[in-house]
């Protein structure tokens, strides 16, 4: 059985592989903001699920996040980065996130890829 763990699970394309994954005996870590719509997925598809909250538009929720799947899970086979992480049209201007948070739009795709990636205790 592989443990895989899919961000945004709570809708959409998400809560569909989600689903489809635990049907075929995989164990799947549900992953959304909303503690009521995860507990709701997790029931709806059965099999082997867990779940896990964090808006991942905080670098500070996704460094406790990954700390939480070392220390609840084995291993960890497959993550799929399903979470849409945006907010709008380009330059539409700050957005607000889960709690009021202030999350910035998402960066005109024609000035080319912009990465981020966190290190830990970044």
């Amino acid at each position: 059985m592989r443990t895989i763990l899919v961000t945004g699970a709570t809708d959409g394309l998400g809560r569909h592989l989600a689903a489809r994954l635990a049907a075929s005996g995989d164990r799947v870590i549900v992953h959304g903001r909303d503690p009521e719509r995860v507990r709701r997925v997790r029931a709806e598809i059965g099999g082997t699920t867990d779940g896990l909250l964090a808006d991942l538009a905080d670098l500070r929720q996704v460094d406790r996040m990954a700390t939480e799947v070392e220390e609840r899970f084995d291993r960890l086979d497959v993550l799929v980065n399903n979470a849409g992480v945006g907010g709008g049209a380009p330059h539409s201007g700050p957005q607000l996130g889960a709690g009021g948070r202030r999350r910035h739009p998402p960066p005109d795709r024609r000035e080319g890829p912009q990465w981020h990636l966190p290190r830990r205790g970044e």
